[in-house]
C-alpha cells in the first residue's frame, strides 16, 4: 500500500534556495499599487467622474506624504497621521475627511 501512494505523488521536494526564490514578493510604491488599482477599475466601466475623484482623492494623499513611499512603509499610524493633518492642518470637516478616506477602503 505504501509503494502505490508512492507512486501517485508528483513533483519534487523544493530545496532551500529555490523555496527562498519563489517566496521573493515584488515591493511595489503607492503610486504603482494605484496605477493598478485604477487600470482594474477602468475594465469595471466606472463612470469617468469617480476615476477623477479616484485620482483627486490619492493625490490628496500623496500631498499629506510629500513623496511616493513603498507598501512595506505604509502603517496605520500613517494614516492616523493623515486624518490629523486633514482634520487640524488643512481644517477639513470631518464629513469631507470621511469622504477622502473611503476611498481607501
Amino acid at each position: 500500500m505504501y509503494r502505490a501512494t508512492a507512486a501517485k505523488r508528483k513533483g519534487t521536494r523544493l530545496n532551500t534556495a529555490q523555496s527562498k526564490q519563489r517566496k521573493h514578493i515584488e515591493v511595489l510604491t503607492l503610486v504603482e499599487i494605484f496605477e493598478r488599482f485604477m487600470v482594474q477599475k477602468r475594465t469595471e466601466g466606472l463612470a469617468i467622474r469617480t476615476v477623477e475623484e479616484y485620482h483627486q482623492h490619492f493625490g490628496y494623499l500623496l500631498d499629506y506624504l510629500t513623496q511616493d513611499i513603498s507598501c512595506e512603509e505604509v502603517t496605520p499610524d500613517m494614516f492616523r497621521g493623515y486624518i490629523e493633518w486633514m482634520l487640524h492642518d488643512r481644517g477639513l470637516s470631518p464629513v469631507t475627511i470621511n469622504v477622502r478616506i473611503r476611498f481607501f477602503v
